[in-house]
């Protein structure tokens, strides 16, 4: 069949044939025409007629998908795969009420201008229409919708860092962020939702003109209470629901605020309903209310325990209070006044909790709620009874983790409790309090990830990262000891590593170094650490030059520990810069230095394996590698284990052992379990490797795109590793002989267009 396919000049390699017509593998459509036209080539009296038949037959087929097929082989068209937008938008949980104008005129808008700035007061609905429109508009935009938070971001500098988090973009230059950023997006056609940006309003506002100027397909929707004040802005000022005037009762059961009290008291009390007998107090109450969905929503949350007459009276009581107050702001005083009324409702703990919660940046979970803030007068158990009570009165805001529930507060919400914190005089006690707690959680993580409980402390890691981030800022600024801040900063290294966020990593690792330079063990941790990211990032040098420093330090101090974790650092350094034979030497006197059984030695194991596979000791380098399995699964570790995996898959690709496939697919499963989004794009690009020696060359270059795509998000293409980079250049002129240049390119170009979890599923052959 493939030398029928040669000689109809179809661009298809026999493994594609072979693995339609065992149905090993799902074929691409383009594999399927080719298939088709050969055993129509082959078959006795099968001429035109037939081969017409089956083109009657296709176009049909692509009649009914539509007119947005593509060109396959053959010049029959492929029919198009269901379009699944791109992004990161959440669900709604809710009802959307109102703003039927608003989401008209701003889909408009959005067609014609590139930066469109929604500002108001706070709880006027700015980040809910923000997510609206943005969910209506996504399916415009190639690459999707994408949604940053920025509510929790405190410091300016971690602006940059929280959008390239949530695009999931490679860093690659820890010292300009917003440069390298706007060069990561420069060719995406996407719309990104910038939510909350008053709080680094400069900041956000030099990296919109940055983003905006590098990437002419980028799309920004700002939320932010002032406009941003850059050029080409379009400022759109998010008015209040409209409120009942005071005629007909009749007319209020369709006025835009009145049915989102009717929908969020029904969802409070499911009993509660809109009557003649209500609906007056309803309309009057939604219009003191002024029309902020914010204030709406919590009062709809009272006809648990008042009717919407009594929430009337009492509200009114309180306004005329506040108003008459010196100093009270005639605009918008409503929203305060349900603050105001809500706290009154809340028990003395509750109130407590609510003002203590205010130093969280969010999300966080009931452990950390009951730590930070669970002191007198509140004990751990008052403490979740306040939290429970808080989340029943939409005070606090559960969220959904990857450690489950979490919870967080409203910026509004924040603020007025942050307000209440003050008046208290607790806020340094609880600045103190949290800044221990997420330290602490940090170092815990760190000592007991290395086991069968690794991924779950990675996720507790990603639940925190706010609070955490917000504890080493506040530590840098508050004269903590600079030994427990390098400490810390060390202790997150795998963090960064798996998750790839390895400028971030480098950048508060070189922030915590430059606090002392007194040597210590915890300066040694955090050179080691800085140094590890360093050469994972391509930056060979650096990282060199940070493993004989810590080494010096080590040997100083007389700790064996540090002093092999530098050597084994050194190797590796060595091994990526091409010298094989050093970094043999190196890696094999690290090991003879100590007995020990942890993940110094299991990288040991690896690095030496590699080395000899590089240098084509197969033989040898498998011993190795299988030594440094065997401490992985005695303690049960699955982050390194997985590269050691790849590692002896690479050894039997090199070998043309059939049984490497196995081995990375393993490596694969692993990585995704933990959610290694630096790790994956090795094994997938290695995958290609072995797809393109088994004469797969098409499913080879589907491969290679998508690998390239998820190096685009996490580092540089196989870290920079020289012998590693070879054999990828090797297997890419091999393909592009097999299929020429323009076949490679198309293919290529389809998988750097699927998204992480589809490279994932082509890669495992899903």
């Amino acid at each position: 069949m493939a030398e029928q396919a040669r000689i109809l000049e179809l661009r298809v390699s026999a493994t594609s044939l072979r693995n339609a017509a065992s149905g090993e593998r799902f074929p691409s459509l383009a594999t399927v025409t080719a298939f088709v036209r050969v055993c129509l080539s082959l078959t006795p009296g099968a001429g035109k007629e037939v081969l017409s038949n089956w083109q009657q037959r296709w176009g049909h087929l692509t009649e009914r998908a539509g007119d947005d097929g593509e060109e396959g082989a053959g010049g029959v068209r492929e029919v198009p795969s269901a379009r699944r937008p791109k992004g990161n938008l959440p669900a709604e949980t809710d009802s959307f009420v109102g703003r039927d104008d608003d989401l008209r005129a701003l889909a408009h808008r959005l067609e014609r201008a590139r930066l469109v700035t929604l500002t108001g007061i706070g709880g006027v609905g700015k980040s809910r229409l923000a997510r609206r429109v943005a969910a209506r508009r996504a399916t415009a935009h190639r690459d999707g919708a994408w949604l940053v938070e920025l509510a929790p971001v405190t410091d300016p500098e971690a602006v940059a860092w929280t959008v390239a988090t949530a695009l999931g973009v490679q860093e690659d230059d820890p010292s300009d962020a917003v440069a390298q950023l706007a060069r990561q997006l420069r060719d995406r056609r996407m719309l990104l939702v910038l939510d909350n940006c008053e709080h680094a309003l400069a900041a956000c506002a030099r990296l919109v003109d940055a983003l905006l100027e590098a990437a002419p397909g980028l799309t920004v929707l700002a939320t932010s209470r002032r406009s941003l004040g850059t050029a080409g802005e379009h400022v759109w000022p998010v008015a209040p629901l409209t409120v009942p005037d005071g005629g007909a009762n009749g007319q209020a059961t369709t006025n835009p605020a009145v049915q989102l009290f009717t929908n969020r008291a029904a969802a409070a009390w499911p009993d509660f309903s809109l009557t003649g007998a209500n609906i007056g107090d309803v309309a009057e109450l939604c219009r003191h209310l002024e029309g902020l969905p914010l204030s709406i929503e919590l009062a709809a949350r009272w006809t648990r325990t008042l009717s919407p007459r009594q929430i009337r009276e009492h509200f009114l009581d309180r306004h005329r209070l506040r108003s008459s107050s010196p100093g009270g702001r005639a605009r918008h005083q409503s929203l305060h006044t349900v603050l105001d009324h809500s706290h009154d409702l809340c028990s003395p703990g509750q109130r407590t909790l609510w003002a203590r919660m205010s130093v969280f940046a969010g999300p966080v979970t009931a452990e950390d709620v009951c730590s930070v803030a669970g002191f007198d007068p509140l004990d751990a158990d008052s403490a979740l009874t306040a939290l429970d009570s808080l989340v029943d009165q939409s005070i606090v805001v559960p969220v959904d983790t990857p450690t489950g529930r979490g919870y967080t507060l409203l910026e509004t919400v924040r603020d007025y409790g942050h307000h209440r914190l003050a008046e208290t005089k607790e806020q340094p006690l609880l600045r103190e309090r949290h800044q221990e707690w997420f330290m602490a959680l940090v170092h815990q993580a760190y000592t007991r990830s290395y086991g069968p409980d690794q991924a779950c402390w990675l996720s507790r890691l990603r639940t925190s990262i706010n609070d955490i981030r917000l504890a080493l800022d506040n530590a840098c600024h508050d004269g903590t000891d600079p030994e427990h801040v390098q400490v810390t900063a060390a202790d997150l290294w795998q963090y960064w590593m798996v998750n790839g966020r390895l400028a971030e990593g480098r950048s508060r690792l070189e922030r915590a170094l430059s606090l002392s330079a007194k040597p210590t063990y915890s300066l040694c941790r955090a050179l080691w650490a800085c140094g590890y990211l360093a050469f994972v990032h391509g930056d060979h040098g650096v990282a060199r030059d940070h493993a004989k420093r810590a080494l010096e330090i080590a040997r100083s101090l007389g700790n064996t520990e540090s002093e092999y974790g530098a050597r084994v650092l050194l190797a590796l350094t060595t091994l990526g810069r091409g010298g094989l034979s050093r970094s043999l030497e190196l890696a094999q006197g690290s090991w003879s230095t100590t007995d020990g059984s942890g993940f110094m030695r299991q990288l040991c194991a690896s690095v030496t394996g590699l080395a000899y596979t590089l240098q084509g000791g197969l033989d040898e380098g498998m011993a190795w590698l299988a030594r440094s399995r065997e401490i992985a699964e005695r303690h049960g570790e699955i982050w390194h284990h997985s590269y050691n995996l790849w590692a002896m898959g690479l050894n039997l690709l090199l070998r043309g052992d059939l049984s490497a496939d196995g081995y990375l697919r393993h490596a694969l499963s692993l990585k995704a379990s933990i959610g290694d989004r630096l790790g994956i794009p090795a094994v997938v690009e290695t995958l290609a490797w072995y797809a393109q020696e088994q004469g797969d060359d098409e499913h080879a270059a589907l491969l290679l795109g998508g690998a390239e795509a998820l190096w685009g998000t996490t580092a540089p293409r196989l870290f920079r590793f020289e012998g590693l980079v070879a054999l990828h250049r090797g297997t890419h002129g091999r393909i592009r002989e097999a299929l020429g240049q323009e076949r490679l390119v198309e293919l290529m170009e389809q998988g750097r267009g699927l998204g992480f979890e589809d490279v994932v599923r082509v890669a495992v052959g899903d």
